[in-house]
């Protein structure tokens, strides 16, 4: 049975259905795995009542790091897309820490930012933050603002991510179409409908980017007052998990959005896991569990679950 026809079957307006029918997807999830694609894809399909089932799914995070040197830049890539923390005692490590402590004295944000960025890969937060803080007191350019973005949504900081977002994602600022893909990822969907708002008055090329998807995931929770706060606040829940188990996603979360009256109204975020089918049950669970002792406010018309990702050519 395909993974996605589970959204479609008895998904409504009920919150008991809803909230019966995603627990039920999460156990699901532990004896499935998906393939995942590199390529923007967007479906859209015509259901009962002639409403939209749309789904979404983007490129994985690139970041795009202001170059130090092109093996720290490939290497600290390598890393993220790894899927696990690395060891903050390696070789590889203590190297590409004093890389970037050398380029401190060359550009002081670039060379804060980099040092953040390694701090990332191992998982210690401490040292993220205050890297990334001594960074933005200098006035960091756009490129490093954009690194920061890219590496806190890498980290699951998903409320940090929505409001720097909203700060420098703009395309008055630059950065879209760059950061919009990541603040998607991490449920800014009011606020990236407010700057393709904007990107289409300014007649920015926006071909290959999910601009419907977007959009209608933003008219669907703003329907039921689901702010990008609310959203990211649900989300920080998995990114706990995923920092606590010290993984990285696979990549960019698949992103469903139904609106179908009396059928399904609402949406989802699948976010991949390298890992064992056998395994996401126990991810699924402690999501569960994060959302009960961070007292999440759930809602019927949005939920994150876990899923196993099988790259392409495995």
């Amino acid at each position: 049975m395909c993974f996605r026809c589970i959204f479609q079957t008895s998904l409504g307006k009920n919150p008991f259905v809803a909230f019966l029918t995603r627990a039920i997807i999460r156990v699901f999830s532990a004896t499935i795995s998906i393939r995942t694609s590199d390529k923007v894809e967007i479906n859209e399909r015509k259901l009962p009542s002639d409403t939209l089932y749309i789904t979404g799914m983007a490129k994985p995070m690139n970041v795009a790091f202001k170059v130090a040197s092109g093996d720290f830049v490939n290497e600290i890539d390598a890393l993220f897309e790894a899927g696990h923390y690395a060891s903050e005692n390696s070789i590889q490590i203590a190297k590409l820490k004093r890389a970037a402590k050398n380029l401190i004295n060359a550009d002081a944000t670039a060379g804060w930012t980099h040092l953040g960025m390694v701090y990332a890969v191992v998982g210690n937060e401490s040292e993220l933050k205050r890297c990334f803080r001594t960074a933005r007191n200098l006035h960091p350019d756009q490129t490093d603002l954009v690194n920061m973005l890219t590496t806190y949504a890498y980290l699951g900081f998903c409320s940090v991510v929505v409001e720097l977002y909203s700060e420098i994602g703009s395309p008055e600022r630059g950065n879209f179409p760059t950061a919009l893909m990541t603040g998607l990822s991490r449920g800014a969907f009011q606020t990236s409908a407010s700057f393709i708002a904007v990107a289409k008055r300014l007649q920015i090329d926006m071909e290959g980017l999910p601009v419907t998807l977007a959009e209608k995931c933003a008219e669907i929770l703003r329907r039921f007052d689901l702010s990008d706060a609310h959203v990211a606040r649900h989300l920080d829940a998995a990114g706990a998990v995923l920092r606590e188990r010290r993984v990285f996603e696979a990549r960019i979360p698949e992103i469903l959005a139904s609106d179908v009256e009396g059928f399904m109204t609402g949406v989802t975020m699948v976010l991949y896991i390298k890992c064992e089918p056998s395994d996401i049950a126990s991810f699924n669970f402690a999501l569960a569990q994060k959302e009960y002792e961070l007292k999440v406010v759930k809602h019927f018309a949005f939920d994150v679950v876990f899923a196993a990702a099988i790259g392409d050519g495995e």
